[in-house]
């Protein structure tokens, strides 16, 4: 079994961090596009 080179190691860090901060984007956002429909 091959060991993961540093760059897909990076690489996979790199997206679980986008993925988080998107995650966390979307459910600072959704309350406010939630106010928004209700109006």
């Amino acid at each position: 079994m091959p060991f993961p080179s540093r760059a897909e190691i990076a690489d996979q860090r790199y997206r679980m961090l986008l993925f988080r901060n998107l995650s966390s984007d979307i459910l600072f956002c959704l309350p406010v596009i939630v106010e928004g429909e209700g109006r």
